[in-house]
């Protein structure tokens, strides 16, 4: 063999194809094989020779559609494919005899893939979107487009590499972003919904992954990360008064706004069982709120009730009236009437702002022993918030009760 045969120019290397095509000698079968072996036992090093090839194509501008040139010349010489059958079978066999680590260079490959896809801005795991259509649409022309079943636990290896390698939140991004560009309405999605309800393994998925969470402890993980974001974002509630208008808009669009009461309602007609209620029952014995979290629960009901039902109202007991305005005549002051406490989320029956002192009108049933206790709680509150007098009237009998001259 001559000395620089490898650095040779394309224009030597297509003079010399031409040659073989004319002398019939292009396909001569196993002449590959037969070229690989001959490097081999001469000592060449076939990565380097490689490489040289790569790097020589690239400067001469004829690395480009390499492959895709070489596909459609297999394509046309050999359309049933019978030389390419057996050749990963073989080439395994190959590394198997040469004691290679095959996992090793399986691991090595998917970490190169993964760089350079990184570089090119591909989605991890997955070709161009442009080039995975294609794909899809060629399988489909040649009937080669199999439902592939993939094997037991390789998504959660994938997930698992993916963390390891600290990936898994750019690759979801990008899947998410990538899902918007290629199914804005997200038909493929609903789809999904449809196969899985035909199927009856809607709930099912979600379970499983209900219980792996319960058995790793990452169960409350994902809920606090979302009331941490939603704090961040000024969102309380749940929604945003837009976000659920929005939300209610684009359903009487859509026409799923449907009406639960009555018997729309899943649960018409239905009870629970006896340990279903038992269940319920055991999870809330012994569960009791700080009275800083009763506080947030009354501010959050309040401005709930304001946003999607306008300014807050309040039950008027029958003798609630005319028993202030005679506290007004007796006082000579002015009672502001419902006054709003709005750090406390409380609401009391007057407050008089220049003499700083609260009224409250206590019914018969503000005497029971539970509602003292809680009366007391909030007398007390209110008190300590305000700096100010508090006096209780009584419907029956009708006298004035003031704390601070008790």
């Amino acid at each position: 063999m001559p000395k620089g045969i490898y650095k040779r120019n394309p224009e030597q290397a297509k003079k010399m194809w031409e040659t073989r095509r004319k002398n019939g000698t292009d396909k001569a079968p196993g002449s590959g094989y037969k070229g690989v072996e001959t490097k081999r036992q001469r000592g060449l090093n076939l990565s380097e020779i490689a490489q040289k090839s790569a790097e020589t194509r690239k400067r001469n501008g004829t690395a480009k559609n390499n492959s895709q040139k070489t596909w459609e010349t297999r394509r046309k010489n050999d359309p049933n494919n019978e030389s390419m059958k057996g050749a990963g079978k073989k080439a395994v066999e190959t590394k198997r005899q040469k004691g290679l680590d095959l996992s090793e260079i399986s691991k090595k490959g998917a970490q190169k893939g993964i760089n350079t896809k990184h570089k090119k801005g591909i989605l991890i795991g997955s070709s161009n979107p442009e080039t995975v259509i294609k794909i899809r649409e060629t399988r489909i022309k040649n009937g080669t487009n199999r439902g592939y079943k993939l094997p037991e636990g390789s998504g959660k290896k994938g997930a698992e590499t993916k963390r390891r390698l600290g990936i898994d939140k750019i690759a979801a991004k990008k899947a998410a972003a990538t899902r918007k560009i290629n199914d804005p309405t997200g038909e493929s999605y609903k789809r999904v919904g449809e196969t899985k309800r035909k199927n009856g393994t809607l709930y099912t998925t979600a379970q499983k992954i209900a219980k792996i969470k319960k058995e790793r402890g990452t169960d409350k993980i994902g809920t606090l990360k979302m009331i941490k974001t939603k704090k961040e974002r000024g969102i309380k509630n749940g929604h945003t008064i837009e976000s659920a208008k929005k939300a209610w808009e684009t359903r009487r669009k859509n026409g799923t706004d449907k009406d639960m009461s009555g018997k729309n309602n899943p649960m018409y007609g239905r009870n629970h069982s006896k340990k279903t209620i038992e269940k319920i029952s055991s999870n809330q014995i012994g569960k009791q709120y700080t009275s800083e979290t009763k506080k947030k629960m009354r501010i959050a009901a309040i401005k709930h009730i304001e946003e999607f039902r306008g300014p807050l109202k309040c039950n008027v007991g029958k003798l609630e009236k005319p028993l202030l305005d005679q506290q007004e005549i007796n006082n000579k002051c002015i009672i502001t009437r419902h006054h709003h406490i709005k750090k406390l989320g409380y609401q009391v029956d007057g407050y008089d702002k220049i003499n700083n002192i609260v009224y409250e009108v206590y019914e018969p049933w503000h005497l029971k022993p539970k509602n003292k206790i809680h009366d007391l709680q909030r007398q007390k509150e209110i008190m300590e918030y305000l700096q100010c007098r508090f006096s209780i009237i009584y419907t029956e009998p009708s006298i004035i009760w003031d704390k601070n001259n008790a």
